[in-house]
């Protein structure tokens, strides 16, 4: 059928400039007149106001059906607000769907019919089965596809997973996906302190962000798509009901699986855009999450969100104010951060879901928020809450803050024992600044502006006073950190320029005090640092380099330990100069100083062992055997004994993954994992164990994606998911998976690629050939 124009999704003219506020307060105003009348009433009222506009009678008319279907379902509590006809289908119990067997029905709404059902042998677990209902159209079906594809590109631990989808001869589709034994959010918050809640929300933060990194967009956030279950280490959120998913295209477009004039989502957690039928994007699922957050936090559902249409349509149009109590005088920034997420205009919104998901943990955290710019009061409160030892009392606090009034004056002091004083205390922030960089998962940009504007600080301090050790100490912990993140950015001349900095103020500071541990000890990681970034930047050629310097840091560590023979921190940093030796050794063909590796590695893991059996309950100590594990598993992998690189493997593995559950916020406790993961698939192919292949390639996939969400643009983080995702296409392809196996390279490709803006032109060179490699796999599928 011919159009003689385009229209959008509410009937009007696509060229009818009605975009935003403006159009949404034509179609409300008229709306919220003739939405409360009898339905005889109606139709004359709505000519009245908009016959002279028919695409605005229209658009209004449509709503109307829409919220008379709600009305039919149970007002605003189904998210599918296009089934119309309100038609239902048989609601017998059949006695399997696919290879599934169907134990009984447990929900149902306008998409379909959720059954629980068990799988056969030999994975025999329970998993839930969505039915799409038939109703006349395509829609409900198209809407499983959908949802079924969406949850298919997602691999979050944090969002339910599909296993399988068919369809009947009917034409119904079927999805099989992750069973959920679990309780709405909202249920689940109930039991918990004001802490538990902000977590449960920033741990959906972080799911809905991998949706939306992956192009989906959920578009119906609210209590009930958001599951709490009981895990290992404690409960965890996981986001389902991706049924009116939005997709985006590769290039950029949203595919719509709605008809034009409909509604889609929960009317009372839409957004403006939403109900206006307007464009939607990440930020409307920020919406969506901030109205839950206010009902999560204060117990009651938003406010003017549970009434009639007159109500919502008010409710829209400004963001949630709510009045929080019992959150341990953080009130004021969780409102601050609700009404953020949930302003009208999605400009004034968090850009994304890990913005949001930051500002909650800055809360945790006791850092100040973004949502609202923190007077020198507040800040100062936060920093005395960060050290509980410096606020016993109103007397510590107000000692505090005056304290600060007094740092932000420095200019205006004179007498030494005052800037003394300041320089005491700019010490105290600049080291909570740096502990806080660590529990802030912001952009690298945001992370490098804050070192930076620490550096200027600091070094103005140090510039005053240059004999002060522990002004001296504190710049080079600043360059140290600054170094770090630019070598995580793939600015390697700048990271080697501070790195190197940061050592010569140790190597001074240790020589004026050679028998103290903590300057030498910082001394020998600078050494070890600068040999990292070199050998990440120049390869082969730096080899000889690297392990001269690793070996400077090792006598280093020896003749301290000399004096100090007990020092766990000392063991541990031999162990990894031990580690990092035999790395080299083993990857560029150089002989260890002992001349044997094999032993060389088993001397490490001797002194691993020493160290556990001193401190058996620091992550570290676990770590560090794990590691020597790790070692001999690439060491007797590399050899081609598969079975006792295996046995490595299995006697590592545990001990490792101890170490992350400790303290899961260590980045390179994950490095160490994946290097662990990766040789278990190695040795289980060598061994021809193919069962067992499928299993342990998704954990190392998991476990790579886990650094990413941690550790957001990240390079290594990025490097490292991609060989893992390619590891694991090859070895499915190797047991026969091919759809998978496909998936998993496809994607291996496309982070590839997005590497290119991140590194050197050399070191893209270099991923050229790893791209190049993955093509041709790609190509060998077809």
């Amino acid at each position: 059928m011919k159009v003689s124009e385009p229209h959008d999704h509410f009937g009007f003219p696509a060229a009818v400039d009605l975009a935003g506020l403006r159009r949404f307060e034509r179609v409300r105003d008229v709306l919220a007149e003739v939405a409360d009348l009898p339905h005889s009433a109606r139709a004359a009222r709505l000519e009245e106001l908009a016959g002279a506009d028919p695409p605005l009678q229209a658009a209004v008319a449509a709503l109307l059906a829409n919220l008379d279907a709600a009305d039919r379902a149970g007002f605003l509590a189904d998210s599918d607000l296009d089934e119309r006809d309100g038609r239902l289908e048989d609601t017998s119990l059949p006695e399997r769907l696919g290879r599934y067997r169907l134990v009984r029905r447990i929900g149902e709404g306008g998409t379909g019919i959720v059954y629980l059902a068990e799988s056969p042998a030999p994975l025999a677990r329970q998993v839930a089965v969505k039915l799409a209902r038939s109703t006349g159209t395509e829609l409900s079906a198209t809407r499983a596809v959908i949802e079924a594809e969406a949850l298919a590109s997602l691999n979050h631990p944090g969002i339910a997973q599909v296993f399988e989808t068919g369809v009947l001869e009917d034409g119904r589709q079927w999805m099989a996906c992750e069973w959920i034994d679990g309780e709405p959010v909202a249920v689940a918050a109930e039991r918990l302190d004001w802490r538990g809640r902000v977590g449960l929300i920033a741990q959906a933060a972080d799911a809905v962000h991998h949706a939306h990194q992956c192009g989906v967009i959920h578009r119906d956030i609210k209590p009930s798509n958001l599951l709490v279950a009981q895990g290992s280490d404690g409960p965890r959120v996981k986001v389902i009901d991706f049924g009116v998913a939005r997709l985006l295209t590769a290039r950029g477009a949203a595919g719509d699986v709605t008809e034009p004039g409909l509604l889609v989502g929960t009317l009372s957690y839409m957004s403006r855009e939403q109900l206006s039928a307007g464009a939607v994007d990440a930020r409307t699922d920020v919406h969506g999450l901030g109205l839950v957050a206010c009902e999560v936090l204060s117990g009651s559902p938003p406010p003017g969100r549970s009434g009639g249409i007159a109500e919502l349509t008010r409710a829209v149009q400004s963001p949630t104010r709510v009045r929080l109590s019992g959150c341990s005088g953080r009130e004021r920034d969780l409102e601050a951060i609700i009404a953020k997420a949930t302003d009208p205009d999605p400009v004034r919104r968090y850009p994304s879901m890990q913005h949001f998901g930051d500002d909650l943990r800055r809360v945790l955290s006791h850092i100040p928020i973004e949502a609202r710019r923190p007077s020198l009061v507040h800040s100062a409160r936060l920093y005395a809450e960060r050290r509980p030892w410096l606020s016993r009392g109103i007397l510590a606090t107000s000692l505090l803050i005056g304290a600060l009034v007094v740092l932000l004056a420095a200019s205006r002091v004179k007498l030494a024992a005052e800037i003394r004083d300041q320089q005491q205390l700019v010490a105290g922030l600049v080291e909570d600044a740096l502990a806080g960089l660590r529990e802030i998962r912001g952009t690298r940009e945001s992370r490098m502006a804050m070192v930076d504007a620490l550096m200027v600080r600091v070094e103005r301090h140090a510039a005053a006073d240059p004999d002060n050790e522990h002004l001296l100490a504190l710049l080079a912990r600043v360059l140290r950190e600054r170094g770090d993140i630019a070598a995580g950015i793939g600015r390697d001349d700048d990271a080697i320029g501070d790195l190197t900095r940061s050592m010569e103020i140790y190597r001074v500071l240790h020589r004026r005090q050679p028998t103290g541990i903590e300057h030498g000890r910082r001394y020998a990681e600078g050494l070890v640092r600068i040999g990292d970034v070199l050998l990440e930047r120049d390869r082969q050629p730096a080899a000889d380099k690297v392990l001269a310097l690793y070996l400077q840091a090792m006598n280093l560590q020896k003749h301290l330990l000399g004096a100090n023979p007990g020092n766990i921190g000392l063991l541990d940093d031999l162990s990894w100069s031990y580690d990092r030796i035999g790395e080299v050794a083993q990857i560029h063909g150089i002989s260890t100083p002992n001349g044997d590796l094999r032993s060389w590695l088993m001397a490490r893991n001797d002194l691993c062992y020493r160290l556990l059996s001193l401190d058996p309950d620091r992550a570290l100590s676990r770590l560090t055997v794990g590691t020597g594990y790790l070692r001999l598993a690439k060491y007797y992998g590399s050899s081609g004994r598969a079975a006792e690189c295996y046995q490595a493997v299995t006697k590592g593995i545990p001990h490792i993954l101890a170490a992350v559950r400790s303290d899961p916020g260590r980045w390179f406790f994950i490095q160490i994992l994946l290097g662990m993961y990766s040789w278990e698939v190695n040795s289980l192919l060598k061994l021809e164990r193919h069962d067992e292949v499928a299993a342990a390639a998704h954990r190392f996939v998991s476990a790579a994606r886990s650094q990413v969400y941690s550790q957001p643009g990240e390079l290594i983080a990025e490097m490292s998911l991609a060989s893992a995702l390619f590891t694991a296409a090859r070895a499915l392809k190797t047991v026969g998976n091919l759809s998978e196996s496909r998936l998993y390279g496809e994607e291996a490709l496309v982070r590839l690629e997005a590497l290119e803006h991140m590194v050197s032109p050399a070191r893209w060179r270099e991923l050229c050939v790893q791209r190049d490699e993955v093509l041709a796999f790609l190509a060998a599928l077809e």
